[in-house]
C-alpha cells in the first residue's frame, strides 16, 4: 500500500494467480535477463567479449547489449509482475544480495586484472549490478538512481573504452603495466581517461556522483538489511574503483624513472582528431550531466512516478 504511479497495484494478491509462482517467475526472470546484465555467476562472457575491436567492445559494454539485460529486469519489475508480490519477500532479498555480491566481486576482479581492456570489462560487470540494486529496491528513488546510472555509466564507460582503444592503437600494447610513462606522450587521452575515472568513482561535479548518490540514498531509506548491505557494497566498490582506475593514471603520468617504457620515443603522440573527437564528446557529456543533471533527472523522475 501507499505506492504511487508504476508502483501501484489495484487488485488483491490472491485474485487470479498464485503469488508464490509469480515470485518464482520473477526470480527466474531476474537471472534470465541477468545473463545479459552479467550478474554473478553468469558474468564470464562479458570479460571474454573484450577480444572484439575496441569500438565494438565499447558499444557492447556501455550500451547495446548489457543495458538490454538491465532494461529487461526493469520492465519485468515495474511493468510485468506487481511490485507488491516481490516487495519485502525472500525474492527481493535474494536479488538484492546477488546484486551486492556482484558489485564487490567484479570490482575485486577488476583490481586483480592486468589486461587493460578486460579490467574495464570487469568494471562494467560491477556497475551493471549498481543498476540492478537500485531497480530491485522497489522504490521511486532506487528506480531513478538505477536508470540514471544506466545512462551515466554508458557515457563514462564509452569514454574509458575509447581511451583504452586509443592507447592500444598508438602503442600496440594492451596491458596495464605497459602504460608506464605513456601519459607524457598521450596527455590528452589520459587526461580524458582520468576525468572519466573520477566520474566512475563518484567524485562530485561528475555524472557518476549523481547516480551513485541516488542509489546510496535509496538504499539507506529502504531501511532493510539487504538495502544497507547494498550501500556497503557501493562504498567498497567505489574505493576499489579508485584503485583499479587511478593506478593507471599514476603509471601513465608519474612512473618510476627506471620504468618509463616510452622515454625517448618521440614518434608516439595522441591520436588524430577523428579518433580523439568521440573521446572529447563523451567526456563533455559526463561532465555536463554532473554539473547540470536537473533536466535528465526530472525526466527520469517522471518515468518513476508513472507520468511517462
Amino acid at each position: 500500500g501507499g505506492r504511487e504511479g508504476i508502483f501501484a497495484y489495484g487488485g488483491s494478491l490472491n485474485e487470479g494467480y498464485n503469488v508464490r509462482l509469480m515470485q518464482l517467475a520473477y526470480l527466474f526472470g531476474f537471472f534470465g535477463f541477468g545473463v545479459k546484465a552479467a550478474v554473478f555467476p553468469l558474468h564470464a562472457w562479458l570479460p571474454g567479449a573484450s577480444v572484439a575491436p575496441t569500438p565494438v567492445t565499447a558499444l557492447l559494454h556501455a550500451a547495446a547489449v548489457v543495458n538490454s539485460g538491465v532494461f529487461g529486469v526493469m520492465r519485468m519489475t515495474y511493468y510485468t509482475i506487481p511490485v507488491d508480490v516481490v516487495a519485502g519477500t525472500w525474492v527481493q532479498a535474494a536479488v538484492q544480495l546477488v546484486s551486492a555480491f556482484t558489485i564487490v566481486f567484479a570490482a575485486m576482479m577488476a583490481l586483480k586484472e592486468r589486461h587493460f581492456k578486460r579490467r574495464m570489462a570487469y568494471s562494467t560487470v560491477s556497475n551493471l549490478s549498481y543498476m540492478l540494486f537500485g531497480i530491485t529496491l522497489l522504490t521511486a528513488e532506487g528506480f531513478t538512481g538505477g536508470m540514471a546510472h544506466m545512462l551515466f555509466h554508458g557515457i563514462i564507460k564509452m569514454t574509458l573504452f575509447l581511451c583504452v582503444g586509443a592507447f592500444m592503437h598508438v602503442t600496440g600494447r594492451e596491458y596495464v603495466y605497459e602504460t608506464n610513462g605513456i601519459g607524457k606522450k598521450m596527455p590528452l587521452v589520459f587526461t580524458m581517461y582520468t576525468l572519466a575515472s573520477l566520474s566512475l568513482i563518484g567524485i562530485p561535479l561528475f555524472s557518476g556522483f549523481i547516480s551513485k548518490w541516488y542509489l546510496v540514498s535509496a538504499g539507506i531509506k529502504s531501511a532493510t538489511v539487504w538495502g544497507y548491505l547494498g550501500v556497503g557494497a557501493l562504498i567498497a566498490s567505489a574505493f576499489l574503483c579508485a584503485m583499479y582506475t587511478l593506478t593507471v593514471t599514476i603509471r601513465a603520468f608519474a612512473p618510476p624513472a627506471d620504468k618509463d617504457l616510452y622515454a625517448g620515443k618521440t614518434l608516439l603522440k595522441d591520436p588524430d582528431p577523428l579518433m580523439f573527437f568521440p573521446i572529447v564528446a563523451f567526456s563533455a557529456f559526463h561532465i555536463l550531466f554532473g554539473i547540470w543533471p536537473g533536466p535528465i533527472l526530472g525526466f527520469i523522475g517522471q518515468i518513476a512516478a508513472g507520468l511517462r
